[in-house]
Parts: structure tokens; sequence; C-alpha cells
């Protein structure tokens, strides 16, 4: 009897000890995950055409409709689609002006007729998103893993290494992806290396290189995986290649010859030009624009964050003065804009963190004094939000970055003044 009891003693605590082991090597997302949001877009629109065709019909002939479609502020786009007359068709955008329709009939007669049709338009369901919060790491300090004012956010998923622009620390700080941290670099200065309130970050994918917007030394520095410096460039100045106050850098390491973005904030009141400048990977400038805004009285653009569509021919800019996010080709040249001042849905209060999502054709902008996130199509079609003002799980205080991991639906975000990273999981993106 004694040696079956303790062989049931043996086997508890085998299982124990075994559970207690795996609960440990358990990835950081909680068990009871708390929703932080529910949102679905269900618009629709109703256009009614009529045409009048001189070829020949039937009454019952099937029609290919190719519909040249203009969105508000947007470039063409066009696509075909074959159905009857009267049929509710589905299609993927809410806006719809204007339905140029050439019908094919089968010819049995000879005739002139007028055609009238009703179409339906609906988006294309968008499945309920649900945001989870995951995870946080850092608080309000100097030591290692905490953050004073961080700013700017990257991943490298070659090295399972994330980067952390420690503003007013003026050093990066590298974690895993639970937030354990690795290492650091930079202190306060004006030498290779040294920073003086640093904001946004960027990695190149191929090489690993990371990419420091160094605003208030007025340049851009590069680094290679570890923290050792490689190069700068930049200056204060008036030309066409100085950078006063970089906030932003992108790396555009998808197209064949790599080239770096820069986001120059700039001070237009005392002769600082704001301003998109295009680089090669040394330095080299390629082209600089600005841009004034009729509807604003001529006003210049604030540029804080910027993002890149190489594929779609897109550049994204974040204005935190007049809430919009600007978007304009790769040359330079102005395509449309959304985003007001205020606080609904679609409305910004000096946002100041912006990702492009390439793969489903999503932005994401960090709306920092509303203590939100937002979700919008590349045309400004609100998706979806999360988060409101305090420091609890999915609450922010001035959210000001976001990184999104489309391989695993995670959005990291840089909570800055509640001095820490929030991780959050998006099911049914």
């Amino acid at each position: 009897m004694k040696n079956r009891i303790a062989l049931v003693i043996f086997v508890i605590w085998i299982i124990f000890y075994y559970y207690g082991c795996s609960k440990k090597e358990t990835p950081a997302e909680p068990q009871n995950p708390t929703q932080i949001l529910t949102s679905t877009n269900t618009a629709t629109k109703t256009i009614i055409i009529t045409y009048t065709d001189t070829s020949t019909f039937t009454a019952t002939s099937t029609w290919t409709i190719t519909y040249t479609e203009t969105i508000s502020q947007s470039p063409t786009n066009t696509s075909s689609i074959t159905g009857t007359p009267t049929e509710t068709l589905t299609f993927t955008n809410t806006f719809t002006s204007t339905l140029t329709l050439t019908p094919t009939d089968t010819a049995t007669s000879t005739g002139t007729s007028t055609h009238t049709f009703t179409f339906t338009i609906t988006p294309t369901n968008t499945p309920t998103i649900q945001v989870i919060y995951l995870r946080q790491w850092g608080t309000n300090g100097s030591s290692d893993g905490q953050f004073a004012l961080p700013y700017g956010i990257v991943l490298n998923k070659n090295l399972n290494k994330v980067y952390v622009s420690d503003s007013n620390n003026n050093r990066i700080q590298i974690f895993d992806y639970n937030g354990v941290f690795i290492g650091e670099w930079g202190m306060q200065g004006i030498n290779n290396g040294q920073f003086l309130y640093q904001k946004k970050i960027d990695v190149d994918k191929i090489s690993g290189e990371v990419f420091v917007a160094d605003t208030s030394n007025n340049r851009i520095q590069v680094f290679d995986s570890n923290g050792n410096y490689l190069r700068k460039w930049g200056n204060s100045g008036t030309n066409a290649a100085d950078m006063f106050a970089p906030y932003s850098v992108v790396v555009d390491d998808i197209s064949n010859t790599h080239y770096v973005y820069v986001c120059v904030k700039g001070d237009y009141t005392n002769g600082f030009e704001p301003k998109i400048q295009k680089f090669d990977l040394q330095g080299n400038l390629i082209f600089k624009f600005t841009y004034f805004y009729p509807d604003h009285g001529s006003a210049v653009f604030n540029p804080v964050d910027i993002g890149i569509d190489i594929q779609d021919n897109k550049i994204f800019v974040l204005d935190i003065t007049f809430s919009h996010v600007v978007v304009f080709d790769l040359s330079g040249n102005y395509q449309y804009k959304f985003g007001v001042v205020g606080a609904n849905n679609g409305s910004f209060l000096n946002p100041q963190g912006l990702e492009v999502d390439t793969t489903n054709n999503r932005i994401f902008v960090a709306d920092s004094s509303n203590n939100r996130i937002q979700i919008f199509d590349y045309y400004g079609i609100f998706i979806g939000k999360w988060g409101t003002q305090g420091n609890g799980q999915g609450q922010f205080n001035t959210p000001i970055d976001i990184y999104f991991d489309v391989d695993f639906k995670e959005a990291y975000v840089v909570d800055a003044n509640n001095h820490r990273i929030q991780v959050f999981k998006l099911n049914n993106y």
C-alpha cells in the first residue's frame, strides 16, 4: 500500500512539474484576452444609370459592363463585370460618382432602346475586427527597459528584434518580441552614434541596417543591426538636401534600387521648409517636394510621419496641424487627402504616427490627442478604432507610433506618455 501511495504522489508531482515548465515557455498572450474593439462596415449606396443604346438588342440579353469608377479625390480604377439588367452587383468601394456602361447584346433585331439599370453598390463584407490586448513593457525611467517619452518602433523580423527610439533618453533600445531587454546604444550629444531627441526609426529588411531620424541634430544616422555606427547625412540649412527637424525616415526595401524617404517637419516661419526628401542609401539626394494647401489659404503642410507603397505608387504623409493624411505619387505629385480636425471617426487631433499595411492596403493612424488608433483603407474609408485615455490595458496617453506585423496580425503601439509599448492582436483583420 505504501508503495502504491508513493507511486501516486510521484505521478502527481511529475504532472505538476511538467505543467509548470510548459507554462513558463508559453508565449505572453493571456488566456483570457481583453476585447478592445468590435467594428464592421455596412455602408451602401444606390446608383441609377440610364444608357441609350443604338446597337442590336434583345429583352433578355446578357450585358458585359465595363465601368470606370471615379472615387472622390482618387485616381481612376477600372474593372469588368458580367451581369443582367437590374442585377445587384457587389463592389469593394463605397463611393462611386460615375459609371460609364458599354453593353454588348445578342443580335436578333435592329433598333434604338433606352435601358435603365439600378445597382446597389455595397462594400465587400469586412469581417468584424477584434482587437485583443496581448502584452506590454516599459515604465518611466532611464534603466534598461525603461523609457522617457519613447517615440518610434520597428521590428527586424529576420533577427526577431524590436527597436524602440527612447527619445528623451537619447538612445535606441533592443528587445525581443515579448519585451525582454537585449541591448541599447546612444547617448545625448552631437558626435557619431549620439543623439539629440531622435524621433522615428526604420530598418532595411535586406541589410538589417537601422536608420534613425536624429531630429534635433538635423540628420539621419545609420547603424548595423547591433547598433554600430556606419554613416550619416544632413544639416540644418536651407538647401534641398538639408533637413531641419527630420521626424521620420522610411526605407524602400522592395524595389531593386533602395531609397530612403525622410519626413522633414521644418520651421516655415523661420525659413526652414517642411518637405519630403528622397535619398539613395548613401544619402545622395534624388529629389524633394513640399505642398501648399489650396483650400487652406495656401498654407504649407506640417508633416510628422510618412509611409510608402512602392507597388501602388503612393506616398502617405501625416500632417499634424491640419489633421490630414495627404497622398502623393512617388514623384511627389498630389493625389488626394482625407481626415479633418476633430474627435469623430475619421477625424484626428494632433496625429503623430502612421503605418501603412501594403499587403491589405490599409493605414493605421496614431491619433495622439484623441488617445486612439484608427484604421482606414487607402482612400480614407474608416474601418475601425480602439483606445481611450488612461493607463490601463488598451488605454493610451498620447500614442505616437505604431508598427503592424502583418504576418502575425499584431500591432505594436508606442504609448509615449505612459512610457511603454503595448501589443495587440487583430483577429478577423
